[in-house]
């Protein structure tokens, strides 16, 4: 039998999926949106009972290496791209810093700077975004803190299609005086739609000291999601009396789901978040 080399891939994967993950060290644009009691879990180093799978893993690396190409592309077009921007922000009546780092820079016309992030998704969703004219409510508060951190006001926010390659983009305005995030749907010169979001920094600020309280106090904080399980296992939905429960796709995706729900799960009966439905 010939002496074949070693398979790599199996060992990449692994190599993604027990990756150290750190305490965090402050207070993070992407757990602007993040379910409190999560960001508690991961503040209190609680063991994760629900590890990433190696196809969850994949996909997070297929969305980062589609934010690079992406960069990549635009500077290869000849656009003024300028170099990361990162740094902390101290904000009155937090006791830890927002810590940021922005990686889509461009320089504009008037000497300026404009911000944006790139997500992935699957192309279904891409298509929705667009018929509906607005972001994912869940991408705003990251861009939102971005803006507040560096004050940039213009920023792109851009859905590419992992499956499709369906795309389409928003632009994203912040008013830091006023606090207020306004979306623009964009074509071809012509504004389709527009969205404004008022006291999204003070939700965000206040959400992360809520986390603090419940850092401090060592409770977790009460469940902001639910998840729908049937007979002692997670559900994506079920149905029951003909009404149809959902479980949130905050949960059905968390690291610590089994932590979370260990009162229901395993157990039998139907219950949707604390609600025993039968």
């Amino acid at each position: 039998m010939p002496n074949y080399p070693e398979p790599i891939l199996d060992k990449i994967v692994d190599h993604l999926i027990n990756r150290e993950h750190t305490k965090p060290k402050g207070h993070y644009p992407s757990s602007a949106y993040k379910c409190l009691r999560q960001q508690w879990y991961s503040w209190k180093e609680i063991p994760i009972t629900n590890p990433i799978s190696a196809a969850g893993m994949l996909r997070i690396q297929y969305g980062i290496s589609i934010h690079e190409g992406f960069i990549k592309i635009m500077k290869e077009m000849g656009f003024d791209m300028l170099d990361e921007m990162n740094g902390q922000v101290h904000v009155p009546g937090l006791e830890y810093d927002i810590r940021y780092r922005v990686d889509l820079l461009l320089a504009t016309k008037d000497s300026g700077m404009m911000g944006g992030e790139v997500k992935s998704t699957y192309g279904r969703g891409v298509v929705e975004l667009q018929e509906k004219g607005e972001p994912r409510e869940h991408d705003l508060p990251q861009v939102v803190t971005y803006a507040y951190c560096t004050k940039i006001p213009w920023w792109y926010l851009i859905y590419l299609g992992r499956d499709t390659a369906y795309y389409t983009e928003f632009l994203l305005h912040y008013s830091l005086d006023q606090d207020t995030l306004t979306t623009y749907q964009v074509k071809n010169g012509d504004v389709l739609h527009t969205t404004q979001h008022d006291n999204m920094m003070k939700d965000i600020i206040n959400r992360f000291k809520w986390t603090e309280t419940a850092i401090k106090d060592n409770m977790p904080p009460e469940r902001e999601f639910k998840l729908a399980v049937k007979n002692g296992e997670a559900k994506t939905k079920f149905q029951n009396n003909k009404i149809e429960y959902k479980s949130d796709w905050q949960c059905s995706y968390c690291p610590w789901q089994n932590e979370c729900y260990k009162s229901t799960l395993g157990h039998d009966g139907m219950w949707w978040g604390e609600e025993r439905i039968g």
